[in-house]
């Protein structure tokens, strides 16, 4: 976009989603008015929907350490314990969980895989949130 203004007024929207459904509008919004967008959209647009998983999981950060998903669950996580070992037990799961209250999980080292394998991964871990975390 040539409108420096428009750009940062939509980076902010986005960054500010609390769920898929407001990255998606806001997404439906940007093809709409400029028609399809570069690969750089997407990419930015598959970052804010994880921001706003993380957000809705209560996790603290998200990090990729080459081909393993690193999420921090703090000191004092949001998630129920016994539903995130049953994730973790689960034969073939890939999770696990260390001492420091970070989950990791196994994911592609290529960006275009990885943003929407860590997407699902999100996905999945919210099926196990004691309460839905609105956004800070």
């Amino acid at each position: 976009l040539p409108d420096t203004g428009l750009r940062l007024g939509l980076y902010k929207r986005l960054s500010r989603a609390e769920d898929l459904d407001e990255t998606g509008a806001i997404f439906e919004e940007i093809v709409d008015r400029f028609g399809p967008p570069p690969a750089e959209v997407l990419t930015l647009v598959r970052a804010m929907e994880i921001k706003a998983l993380a957000r809705q999981a209560g996790v603290r950060t998200v990090e990729r350490n080459k081909a393993r998903l690193l999420l921090d669950l703090g000191q004092e996580p949001r998630l129920d314990p016994e539903r995130v070992l049953s994730l973790i037990d689960r034969p073939l799961s890939g999770w696990r969980l260390s001492g420091e209250m970070v989950l990791s999980l196994a994911v592609p080292e290529e960006e275009e895989a990885a943003l929407p394998a860590i997407r699902e991964a999100l996905r999945e871990l919210l099926g196990h949130a004691t309460e839905p975390v609105g956004l800070v």
